[in-house]
């Protein structure tokens, strides 16, 4: 990083051993040098433990700032380089290199305090030299866009950019031929289906109609205006009577008499009332009503609807074909060519090796005819010799 080299100059913290180790132990060094030198013809040995310890004591110091340090660069932001103090005042930050021997540390309170080689706490001025102010690019370190995690996600955002482009790009193709297949695949059944979503859709557009209920609904409706008294009907059917019956007795019927009076007045007129009115409530709970009827019509639209896009629709159809799984397109790699294998030599060498120990084998079981016929002769002059 372009810091890098100017903070081993402002810190002297990337010696040859890449380690605060090193730096330490190149001062501790000088050190006992320096004392070995100082007017005396026989130095002093070292106190090794108390250097040590001095050492550890003073790495032990740094190590929380590596740490953080550390994890802004995994992190890609950025922090104060140790070695160096912010002060912040009324022209903004500055920032400083501490004095030899000075440490920073931070309080319970998330105050900066000041610290001596002894790890007493110090003044800023003591520890600061606030008339030397060193430029913000030696003392902070700035890892944006350089740490690992904001490199992948760089990466993958221009990953994601193409696919989608490609996505854009070449899905409608991939459906379209998806789509011409399964035609291709099933011709009957895309036709059947299409027809189906016609009725479904044509049932949706059409309003349900009941002539019957619109019937009973107006009749219903006339009882329940009516209260005690009679319906157009029931008036006309009680005039028609009237009039059939004067005439069978050969006289004419009273305009001015009132022949209903008997039926909607007193008792009856009550019963009629009561009647009327619980034909409507009857009507009305029956379910059988044009409000209930266009109800139910629409409820069981949304139900077929819902039950074609839930079983075979278009959509779901990509799975039917070889390898789609659940996209449109199947995208499947090319088959490998078949080669001949590479131990040939290996292989041909032992066939050899094995048919020629089986050929010996036979060779040591299978009799020679001719030594069979030369020792059957030796026997039987054998058996001659020891008759004569």
């Amino acid at each position: 990083m372009a810091f890098a080299f100017s903070v081993a100059g402002a810190l002297g913290l990337f010696g040859s051993g890449g380690a605060l180790s090193g730096i330490f132990g190149t001062a501790a060094a000088a050190g006992v040098a320096y004392k070995a030198l100082e007017g005396t013809s026989q130095p002093n040995q070292p106190n090794l433990n108390t250097e040590t310890g001095q050492l550890a004591e003073a790495e032990a110091n740094y190590l929380p700032q590596l740490l953080a340090l550390q994890s802004e660069a995994e992190s890609g932001t950025g922090g104060l380089i140790p070695g160096f103090t912010d002060v912040t005042g009324q022209g903004g930050t500055k920032y400083y290199q501490l004095n030899k021997g000075y440490t920073t540390k931070v309080d319970q309170n998330g105050q900066t305090i000041y610290l001596n080689s002894k790890g007493n706490q110090v003044s800023i001025d003591k520890a600061v030299d606030l008339k030397k102010p060193v430029p913000e690019s030696q003392a902070v370190a700035n890892f944006s866009g350089e740490s690992a995690a904001q490199i992948q996600g760089t990466i993958q955002d221009q990953l994601a950019t193409g696919e989608l482009a490609n996505a854009q790009q070449y899905d409608p193709q991939f459906i379209a031929s998806a789509l011409q297949q399964e035609q291709q695949l099933d011709p009957n059944r895309v036709a059947a289906r299409n027809a189906l979503y016609g009725s479904i859709e044509q049932g949706i557009n059409t309003p349900a109609v009941s002539p019957v209920s619109n019937e009973m609904q107006r009749q219903v409706g006339e009882q329940v205006a009516a209260g005690s008294g009679l319906t157009p009907e029931e008036q006309a059917m009680l005039d028609t009577s009237v009039n059939q019956a004067a005439a069978a007795r050969g006289g004419t019927v009273n305009a001015g008499t009132n022949y209903s009076t008997p039926l909607t007045t007193g008792l009856a007129g009550e019963q009629r009332g009561m009647a009327n009115a619980g034909a409507g409530t009857q009507w009305l709970s029956s379910g059988q009503t044009p409000e209930d009827i266009a109800n139910r019509a629409a409820e069981q639209n949304i139900s077929n609807l819902s039950a074609f896009y839930s079983g075979q629709t278009p959509e779901s159809e990509f799975r039917d074909l070889s390898g789609a799984g659940n996209q449109p397109m199947p995208q499947t790699g090319n088959p490998n060519l078949p080669q001949l294998p590479g131990n040939l030599a290996q292989v041909g060498t032992g066939a050899a090796v094995q048919n020629y120990g089986m050929d010996v084998q036979n060779s040591l079981n299978t009799p020679n005819p001719w030594m069979t016929g030369l020792s059957t002769a030796l026997q039987i002059g054998g058996i001659a010799a020891m008759v004569a």
